[in-house]
């Protein structure tokens, strides 16, 4: 695959995150592949594909568990789908976006462009804010209730969006990055003098 052809996969992958993300998510995933071989550096591809597996397919595993403990179960479940929700919606999802860091540093580090460090940055603290959103207004409303519930939510109702909009902001500059991406130099094998 020719470089520039390549780039426009990281490039369209940036863009349809924010817009529709399954294919973005595809797109985004062969170029990394692609320049995670141009590179010579593995762990660019293996971060995102822990990342995707962390952020999207776990949790939904784990709120199904918790679904199908709360029929099955039901004196049994609440603690335990607390606690999955807890994995679900805040443990998993920022230690994926953790490893999306990673692999944008290291990205960064091997194309010397830093807005590939900066969206990990920005996706990580995203979501940070979304999750805490979701745990703090879940807790609050399970141990204090209907009425503490409503005004945490009004509070964390600018959390979350906060963190939505530092996602999205995340793909923004992947997608700038992505643009200022040159291939990358070639030097002689050998150098004769």
């Amino acid at each position: 695959m020719e470089f520039n052809t390549a780039k426009k996969f990281g490039l369209g992958g940036a863009v349809l995150m924010i817009l529709f993300w399954p294919v973005g998510i595809l797109l985004l995933l062969k170029f990394l592949s692609y320049l995670a071989q141009v590179y010579g550096e593995r762990r660019i591809f293996n971060y995102m594909l822990y990342w995707l597996a962390l952020t999207v397919l776990l949790p939904l595993l784990l709120l199904f568990l918790a679904f199908i403990l709360s029929v099955q179960m039901p004196d049994v479940s609440v603690p335990l789908s607390a606690l999955l929700f807890f994995l679900a919606f805040f443990v998993l999802p920022v230690f994926g976006c953790f490893l999306f860091y990673k692999s944008m540093s290291l990205l960064a580090s091997k194309s010397n462009i830093n807005h590939f460090k900066i969206s990990g940055l920005l996706i990580l603290i995203g979501a940070v804010f979304i999750g805490a959103a979701l745990m703090v207004s879940v807790l609050v409303g399970v141990v204090f209730g209907e009425a503490a519930f409503e005004k945490a939510a009004f509070i964390l109702s600018f959390v979350g969006p906060v963190g939505g909009v530092m996602v999205i902001a995340s793909f923004i500059v992947l997608a700038i990055a992505f643009y200022k991406l040159k291939p990358p130099v070639t030097l002689p094998t050998s150098v004769q003098t």
